[in-house]
């Protein structure tokens, strides 16, 4: 019998009622993507199924391959199971000729195997995510010798004992899974249909072994790297890896020999530890434990805390799915605890919820124009990559509830000046600032910041190294782990020593590292995570016999992980067969290599693994590979051609992005998921076709693929992401299937040569700018069945637009809501005024966007909001009044109104948002009312025509950029609330000769003035303590200045330009240094 494939039994689960036999009534669980949940193996594929009738949750196991036996085999199995109410097991019923896959008669249907689902996390995934917290892990160790010790007094066991055939549950409790290889008393005499997982089970197992104590090995060895582990996590930093715990089948095989054996001798001296060792080298020794107690299995049960909460920064599909979205987009669990994404076009300063008590991984990545974030003291977690890439975030301040912060979480925040790290932090995952060049201060007492390094408490592991001017370092001997990103973008950095003490190193330990010629790994490392060394191109040398380098390239010891390849100017390179594993950016790089051979023996491939192989033109990958992973071939921009197996289930997150050479490609129909940006920047692929099996098109998955013509979307898809589709400058036509019911913001914008599209009354939901600059596109049609529009789908396009839905009004070419409270889309592009209807209270997000003509507006007290670009390059606006009612005026709210004279700022209005006002390039008056505290970043950038200006003395905060070019402005007194000029703020103020610095003011930002050609003196106040880089450079009339001995750190080239008299320059070099001008 040819057994479907996953992508077959997808399709089918999709429409279970259909399908199904006696189960009909189950419904699939669906996924953030509106896929059915679903988790896949060697053999078969579960689905996450629910009873609408009960609430209960089903967990169906569809297999994909015959086994000998396994009809008689699970009979007997749920016979047996059926008379056991124990937690630790939960029910199976295997039901013969139950799903039906293109059914023409009876024989056509597969069996399939029922069980309660169970929630939680794998044995190895909470390990992996615990292995540090003592307190966890003792009581993960107390649980499983409970359950080793209920198992060993059973009349069955389980045969295939491993980490990820437990499932922890969220209350902690351990459940068994996966029965395949179960012994049943019913089975005695019979052979075994496995001899268990290599690393767990005992060495010389055969399938003859096939009775009640097949287990016994197993449990001993897992009861003892738990107890090792909860004893000294750093065991497993240094022995355990993927598919084990701390042993291999080498250290059962030659105990003697091995290190990870050797070193439990230091932790002979707890009593348990103790006692499980001898367990362990008894079932090694016999096999069996039919000798001992059951009873040794249970130590001494832990102190436990008196509540665990769920503190996990990953935002999961479900919580994606369900989440509550607030006025500016960003994205909360439905229970207010977790703040799951911000939309990347959030701009200004943001105030986080004050319920939010986790910020998750990649929250606020990539939201460039975020200035500062407010966060309240709710807060305990902050994720991975949490705000990596703010290039704009100035101002943060970590409250004292936070107690871990994540890798990278800073990472690339360029305008981020200082960060301190409060006394409650308790945990640093990797390095949270890397590529940060702000000034760190930590208050926290479980970690040591001495001569700009981050260190743990007691100095073994070597967090973050922060000094970009050093040439050479040793690191300390005390130092025994080098943690994931721990020097990444030391790119002053020549001469690095790493003394013998250190046994770990971690990924991405020496990224970017660019002028350090060499290293060397001592002999003392037996630990490598991922690949350390991408992004850096010096020599290598490697004393330890935990790995091999040869050829420039560095393997693990059995040669089974490729872990980074430096020849980097090879053109071909053949993978030695054996090797199963290619790390995470293993080629990344390597800029050479034209044509890579991939054997069979490999199954995984990491994150980024042929990253930046930008002369890579040809790879076969096998079909032992089922995932290709995130960002693997991003920027391979001559990769032409590629064939995709059919083993493939998922592409990953930007897995090709930038293969702008990739002209053809076919996904095969066993793909089920596409990640973000799958495809971005791939400008020569011409035609795809996604396959049936995919159920949404994720957010920028094929963005800029300008040369697509044609695409199929199947009817299974249900949602086309945020920019799914955005700048396909030659897709013409597009068939939208029924089956969609959202299309999200910027999904076909800018695709230029667009002529029809047709939206389904499927769909209820349309994003913000959905069909923005779609300039070929003459009609639109909105369907009775949109009950959500976000912000202004229609901006940036003069087509002719029809509204069927009942849930809005279109009149006179207005897009209002319901109510006509606020105001959508402003469609006539002819007209030079307009008259806002009494009533609206909102002028929603970009709503008269590019509205050239229209000259002059006039906005009813009703009003209350003014949205972000609401009135964007709206060229030719010179007549506006704002009511005194607005309390809110939006980022970049005018931005581009060239025509706009002046302006009153109503009363009623506390700040002025990022971008609001730059461009106004005719602006030459305008009033801010003392009612004003903030000006945001960018505010009146390039308004050229200003010259007075009075600010308030409210305000408290200016942002960066606020008046940079502002050419025509002459004089300004800063008010004495302000403390922080920040940079480029009078940057360019050509015109600017009059300048008053309040005593309030502590710091000077980079270029704060630089092109300030018209100011002759400035008298620095003794509250300054730093100047920023190039801070006055270009001040070309400037020749007396006053500097107090307050300021004790003046940047380079601040006063570069500046054509001082001799003896006061000879004065500033005397104090500061030369490196000043």
């Amino acid at each position: 019998m040819q057994y479907p494939t996953i992508s077959e039994y997808v399709k089918a689960i999709q429409y279970a009622g259909n399908n199904l036999d006696k189960l009909a009534h189950l419904t699939p669980v669906l996924d953030a993507h509106g896929e059915p949940y679903h988790i896949s193996g060697a053999f078969a594929v579960v689905f996450k199924m629910q009873d609408k009738s009960t609430g209960k949750y089903y967990a169906l196991k569809c297999f994909t391959e015959e086994q000998e036996g396994r009809t008689d085999a699970y009979r007997q199995i749920a016979e047996e199971l059926d008379m056991i109410e124990y937690p630790y097991i939960i029910s199976v019923k295997y039901i013969e000729k139950e799903v039906c896959i293109d059914c023409q008669c009876e024989e056509d249907k597969f069996p399939v195997l029922l069980m309660d689902w169970v929630d939680g996390d794998t044995m190895e995934a909470y390990i992996a995510a615990n292995y540090h917290n003592q307190s966890s892990m003792s009581m993960l160790c107390y649980r499983f010798g409970k359950m080793a010790a209920w198992l060993r007094t059973q009349s069955f066991a389980h045969g295939d004992l491993k980490s990820d055939n437990i499932i922890v549950r969220p209350d902690g409790s351990l459940a068994l899974v996966d029965y395949d290889g179960m012994f049943v008393p019913s089975m005695k005499g019979r052979k075994s249909p496995t001899k268990g997982t290599k690393n767990f089970s005992h060495p010389l197992r055969t399938v003859d072994d096939f009775d009640e104590t097949i287990d016994d090995f197993s449990l001993a060895s897992i009861a003892l790297s738990l107890k090792a582990i909860s004893l000294n996590s750093t065991l497993l930093d240094l022995y355990g890896n993927s598919g084990r715990l701390l042993f291999s089948e080498e250290d059962y095989r030659n105990p003697s020999k091995s290190k990870v054996i050797s070193a439990l001798q230091e932790l002979m001296c707890n009593k348990d530890l103790c006692t499980l060792y001898s367990l362990f080298m008894l079932a090694l020794a016999r096999k069996d434990l039919s000798l001992c107690s059951y009873r040794l299995f249970v130590g001494e049960k832990p102190i436990q805390p008196q509540s665990i909460e769920d503190l996990s920064t990953k935002a999961t599909e479900e919580e994606l799915k369900d989440a509550y979205i607030d006025d500016r987009g960003v994205k909360y669990s439905k229970d207010g605890r977790k703040l799951l994404k911000a939309p990347t076009t959030l701009s200004g300063t943001y105030s986080i919820k004050k319920t939010t008590e986790i910020i998750c991984d990649r929250a606020f990545s990539g939201c460039y124009k975020l200035t500062s974030v407010i966060i309240p003291n709710s807060v305990k977690n902050i994720g991975e990559w949490a705000f990596k890439y703010c290039i704009s975030l100035s101002s943060i301040d970590i409250p004292n509830s936070v107690i871990s912060i994540g890798n990278i979480a800073f990472a690339g925040c360029l305008s981020l000046k200082y960060i301190s790290i409060p006394e409650s932090v308790i945990c640093l995952n990797g390095n949270p600032f890397g590529d940060c060049e702000g000034e760190i201060e930590c208050l926290s007492a479980n970690f040591i910041y001495e001569d700009d390094v981050l260190f743990n408490k007691d100095k073994s592991e070597i967090i973050s190294f922060r000094n970009q001017e050093i040439e050479s370092y040793i690191i300390p001997d005390s130092v025994t782990s080098i943690g994931d990103g721990a020097f990444s973008s030391c790119s002053s950095l020549r001469s690095l020593v790493i003394p013998n003490s250190v046994t770990s190193i971690g990924d991405g330990a020496f990224e970017g590292c660019s002028s350090l010629s060499s290293l060397v790994i001592p002999d003392s490392v037996v630990n490598i995570k991922g690949n350390p060394f991408y992004l850096w191109k010096g020599k290598l040398e490697c004393l330890s016999a935990s790995f091999i380098y040869e050829d420039n390239v560095l393997f693990n010891m059995d040669k089974s992980k490729l872990i980074s390849n430096r020849n980097q100017e090879a053109k071909s390179f053949i993978i030695p067969n054996g090797v199963m594993s290619i790390e995470k950016y293993a080629f990344s790089d390597c800029s050479s290599l034209i044509s890579i051979s991939v054997p069979k023996s490999v199954t995984s491939i990491g994150d980024g693994a042929f990253d930046g192989c930008s002369s890579l033109s040809s790879i076969a990958i096998s079909d032992s590979i089922t995932s290709i992973s995130a960002w693997t071939f991003d920027g391979c921009s001559s990769l032409r051609s590629l064939v995709i197996p059919d083993s493939v289930t998922s592409i990953g997150n930007e897995a090709f992005r930038g293969c702008s050479s990739l002209c053809s490609l076919v996904i095969p129909d066993s793909v089920t998921s596409i990640g973000d940006g799958a495809f971005d920047g791939c400008s020569s692929l011409r035609s795809l076709v996604i396959p049936d099996c995919v159920t949404s098109i994720r957010d920028g998955a094929f963005d800029g693929c300008k040369s697509l013509r044609s695409l199929v979307i199947p009817d299974s898809v249900t949602s086309i992401g945020d920019g799914a589709f955005s700048s396909c400058s030659s897709l013409r036509s597009l068939v939208i299937p029924d089956s969609v019911t959202s299309i999200g913001d910027g999904a076909f914008s800018s695709c230029s040569s667009l002529r029809s599209l047709v939206i389904p009354g499927s769909v209820t939901s349309i994003g913000d700018g959905a069909f923005s600059s779609c300039s070929s596109l003459r009609s639109l049609v909105i369907p009775d069945s949109v009950v959500n529009i976000k912000g202004n789908p229609f901006c940036h396009w003069k087509g002719k637009l029809e509204c069927l839905s009942a849930s809005f009004i279109y009149e006179d070419n207005v897009l209002f809501n319901m109510d006509k409270s606020k105001l959508i889309s402003f469609r006539n592009q002819e007209a030079k005024s307009f008259i806002i209807p009494d009533g609206v209270k909102s002028i929603g997000n970009r709503a008269f966007d590019y509205c050239y003509s229209l000259i002059s507006i006039s906005i009813p007290n009703s009003v209350t909001s003014i949205g972000d670009e609401s009135f964007i390059d709206c060229s030719s606006l010179s007549n506006l009044v704002i009511p005194n009612s607005v309390t809110s005026i939006g980022a970049w709210a005018f931005d581009g109104c060239k025509s706009l004279r002046s302006f009153v700022i109503p009363d009623s209005v506390t700040s002025i948002g990022y971008g609001a006002f730059s461009y106004c390039s005719s602006l030459s008056s305008l009033v801010i009312p003392d009612s004003v505290t903030s000006i945001g970043d960018s505010a009146f950038e390039d308004c050229t025509s200003l010259s007075s200006l009075v600010i308030p003395d409210g305000v408290t905060s200016i942002g960066a950029w606020a008046f940079d070019r502002c050419s025509s402005l002459s004089s300004l007194v800063i008010p004495d609330g302000v403390t922080s000029i920040r940079d480029y703020v009078f940057s360019g103020c050509s015109s600017l000769s009059n300048l008053v610095i309040p005593n309030s003011v502590t710091s000077i930002g980079d270029s704060a003035f630089s092109g300030c050609s018209s100011l002759s003196s400035l008298v620095i106040p003794d509250s300054v303590t730093c100047i920023g880089f190039g801070a006055f450079e270009g001040c070309s009339s400037l020749r007396d200045i006053v500097i107090p001995n307050s300021v004790n750190d003046i940047e380079d080239r601040a006063f570069e330009g500046c054509n001082f008299p001799d003896n006061l320059k000879q004065e500033l070099i005397f104090r500061f240094g030369d490196k000043i001008f």
